[in-house]
């Protein structure tokens, strides 16, 4: 299970609008209370439809939204601990991997 979303840096956008004409679930609409600036920004509607397609963040001139594509992240296996790993195992299990170059 994955958890889809966006943050839209209030400080950076300017209610163009672009945004919202992008996200074809029209979960980012424009607020109804101006920022700090003057500018009425975006704003994204969390309902779980995100698709993480990231339109809206493509379509931003002013790079103020951030696309967020988190798996769920099950729970280690017991015997799978972070105290057991080193410097030293995880340069043996790179070198492993990559066949000897690190």
């Amino acid at each position: 299970m994955s958890h889809k979303h966006i943050i839209i840096d209030e400080t950076r956008c300017k209610g163009c609008g672009l945004c919202t004409i992008a996200c074809a679930h029209e979960l980012v609409s424009l607020s109804d209370t101006p920022n700090s600036q003057g500018f009425t920004v975006a704003v994204f509607s969390d309902s779980g439809k995100c698709s993480g397609c990231a339109l809206c963040a493509e379509m931003c001139p002013d790079v103020a939204i951030v696309v967020f594509k988190q798996k769920q992240i099950s729970e280690p296996h017991p015997q799978e601990s972070c105290s057991t790993f080193s410097p030293q195992s995880a340069a043996d299990y790179i070198s492993a991997e990559s066949g000897g170059k690190i």
